[in-house]
Formats: C-alpha cells, structure tokens, sequence
C-alpha cells in the first residue's frame, strides 16, 4: 500500500514554485533593526522594544554565519535605535542613532568578519540620528541624519582598510530618514522620497537636485536595472501609499507601478530576478491592527505581481532602513512591530529560492509530473514527457543544498524512479524537474 504522507505541491506556476519560507528567532525582540549582509554574514543591530510601557533602546547584536549555519550574539557599545548601518570592505558598521535617553550618540560599533571581532569608534562629525548607511568597495557612506531635532546634509565616509574617516561633498539637501540605494560606484538618496540627488563616490560630487512625486520613507530595491522606491506614506494624511517610483539606470528616468495594498513600513529587496515586498502597515501612525503580513512578489522576467505568500506572523519596521538582508539564495526579514503598538516580535521569516542557481527556463506543466513519498524512505517520481526525453530530478533542502540528482529512465513514457530519502533527516525538501528547455519544482515533507 502507497502512504501519502503530506505531500505539499506548489499550484501557481513556476514563478513563486522554488520558494520557501522558515523561521528562526532573534536572540531579542525588537522593532526597526540595523539590518545589513556581507558575504555570509548578516548583522541586525540596536533597534527599540517596549516594556513596562516604556519603549527602551537594544544594545543587542545578533550575528548569522551562513557558511557555519550559526548564530551568536553581542553587546553594542551604546544601546541605540535608528543606527545606519552598512558593510564596506570585511566589515560590517553601525554608526549613530539615538540613545537610551532619545539623544542622538556618536557610536560607531564595527565587526571585522574576518576576525569575528568587535572594535569602536566615533563619527567625525559629532552625533547624528536617522542617517542612512551605504557600503560601495571597502568604504561606507553615512549621510544626513539629525542633531537633535536639526537635520543636516553631513556625508561621513568610513575606509575599512585604513580605519579611518573622512568627510565628503555634502548633500544638495538636509536629509533625514532618507531613502538611499547604490549603483555603478553612485549612490541615489531622496530626501523623505520628495526630492533626490545621485553622489559619485569617484570624484565626490554631486548631480543636481530634482524633486519628484512620490511618499515619505519608501523602501530601496536595487534590480540590475532598475531602482524601485515602494510604498511608504503620505505626509499631509499619514496614510500608507501603495505608489512605487522606478528609477531606470539606462536612460535615467522614472516611470511608476502600484503595490496591490498601500502601506508603509514595509521591508523589501531583490533576489535572482524578483523584487520581494513584506509586512507594513496601513498608516504612519501606530494604530493597532493595520499591520499587515501580506508578501507582494513581483517577478522581473514575467512582469507578474504575486501574493500568495504570508509572513509567519503580522509585521511592519522591521528594518529601519527598510532593505531585508540577503545571502546567497536567502532573503531575512527580522524583529518589527506586531501589533502597530509596539509589540516587539524576535521572529526572522526567511525566504529561499531553491533555484537561483539553475537560472530561468520555461516551466514543464505542473500535471506532467508528480511525487508522492513512499513509507517515508523513498520518494517516487513519475513524469509524462515526450519520448527520449532527457530529464533530471535533484532534491534540496530548505537552505537551497543539494542533496541527490538522479535521472529518470524510460524510452516510453512516462518516466519513473525510485530515489532514497531514509537518509534524509525530518523536514520538508524541494523536489526540481529539469529538461534541457524545461524545469518545474514540488516540496514534499518527510515526517520523520
């Protein structure tokens, strides 16, 4: 007899087919992280939670290694929320914010990934809250941000090969809170996402001011062509936009798109031809029960928006200068607010593309192939192909690793093979169906 033990299969077309969602917990919870990756390392550092009623800064680091699949945790030098942060070079820097007492520090902690070591130093130009951060080579931008409630057009510039800083043209604007993005040795960033300006970091100038219409505090998604501005809120009304302004890199010019619910707070970011859109809210205010799960995809090769995904659970900040932190063929959506009143979460809802590295290739039709798991040590496959159709079945993890390819026999269809899983430890895996023009993907799950 044949058990069907929880056989889970994609039924909405290949674009979204290869992804997968897990979860893994902060080490604290916490709202508006200083959130960045470099290499296989990812930081969220400082942010705010709420205790007691009383909203208190983090002093917490959490450090994820992807080679060594592990996580360890530290101590920042200044309990801080709204740091920039950015990775230039082997480190990985967050620089400024504002304290336990909402005054603005110049904090500078600094992780050397190589050494696995934490070092300090102090911004140049005294202290500075709501900058933004950029890492272009082995230098790291800071720009704008606010001396207490007075906001300024400061670039500072940290070498990580020489340990030093330095400061650079300033802004054509003060900035604050500023949506900022890199390209090409440049960097754009837009002033509240009202006006904007391009840097170059080569010969330290300036491009000239443009103002723009589109919302506060827009998420910054870099695709190779394309920077996306997305969502965000309108000032005169404090609600959520569903308004995403394009910047195109060739021929320097914006055109607009729509998200399929308006919110601000969202954090976004771009992954082997997808731009992935997550939480939010519906208004800039904190009011509870218009935070939001919802998962908006949108597939750059096919031009289709996709929303059949959730977060694990409701979440909106979660990175404070809203870019998710993304490794290999991972993207981390960490911490935020659960509730729109501030209710940290510790959750990190990880999304995985098991097949980044296989590139895009039409889809086989879904009914022309199918799985099923045999007393949970053999995985069957079948696949009703042309004749002499050449074809390949790999299996992967939830990490994207591969396990096993196999291929699949037969001169008359359909094709068929027994593959074995007893090996496998619990959990659930992503079966891929490859032909030399074709390919399509199914997750099963081994229970134990």
């Amino acid at each position: 007899m044949r058990f069907y033990l929880y056989i889970f299969f994609f039924l909405f077309g290949y674009p979204l087919q290869a992804q997968i969602w897990t979860t893994a917990e902060l080490s604290q919870a916490r709202i508006e992280v200083g959130l960045v990756a470099n290499g296989d390392i990812m930081a969220a550092c400082g942010g705010y939670y709420n205790t007691e009623n009383t909203v208190l800064a983090s002093d917490r680091a959490d450090i994820y290694n992807a080679a060594t699949n592990t996580w360890t945790q530290a101590d920042i030098s200044v309990a801080r929320y709204a740091g920039a942060i950015a990775a230039a070079g082997a480190k990985i820097i967050y620089a400024g914010g504002f304290d336990a007492d909402n005054d603005p520090t110049d904090a500078v902690d600094i992780y050397d990934t190589a050494t696995q070591l934490w070092t300090t130093s102090t911004l140049p130009a005294g202290p500075r809250g709501y900058m933004r951060g950029m890492g272009i080579g082995n230098k790291a931008y800071f720009m704008g941000g606010a001396t207490s409630s007075v906001f300024t057009t400061t670039v500072q510039i940290y070498d990580s090969l020489t340990d030093t800083w330095s400061l650079g043209s300033n802004i054509p604007f003060t900035s604050g809170t500023a949506a900022i993005a890199a390209f090409n040795n440049r960097y754009i960033i837009l002033k509240k996402a009202l006006e904007y300006s391009i840097y170059d970091t080569e010969t330290d100038t300036w491009s000239e001011r443009v103002v723009i219409n589109t919302f506060v505090q827009a998420a910054p998604v870099v695709t190779p062509d394309e920077i996306w501005f997305i969502g965000g809120f309108d000032p005169n009304t404090g609600e959520g936009s569903d308004s995403i302004a394009i910047y195109h890199l060739p021929t320097q010019t914006w055109s607009g798109k729509n998200l399929m619910q308006a919110r601000c707070g969202i954090t976004a970011c771009y992954l082997n031809g997808k731009i992935i859109i997550a939480g939010g809210q519906m208004s800039a205010d904190y009011i509870p029960k218009s935070v939001t799960s919802m998962v908006e995809v949108y597939d750059t090769q096919t031009n289709e928006w996709q929303a059949n995904f959730t977060l694990s659970e409701k979440r909106s900040i979660m990175s404070y200068q809203e870019t998710a932190a993304v490794i290999g063929n991972r993207a981390f959506f960490p911490g935020g607010d659960s509730s729109g009143d501030i209710v940290a979460s510790s959750r990190i809802d990880i999304y995985t593309d098991i097949l980044m590295n296989i590139g895009f290739i039409p889809q086989l039709p879904d009914k022309s192939w199918s799985i099923y798991v045999l007393n949970n040590n053999t995985l069957e496959a079948s696949a009703d192909l042309p004749d002499n159709t050449p074809a390949v079945l790999a299996i992967y993890d939830v990490w994207g690793r591969l396990h096993t390819t196999v291929n699949l026999s037969g001169i008359v269809p359909p094709l068929r093979q027994s593959i074995d899983i007893g090996y496998l430890p619990a959990g659930n895996y992503m079966a891929t169906l490859s032909t030399a023009t074709q390919k399509s993907a199914k997750r099963f799950v081994k229970v134990k």
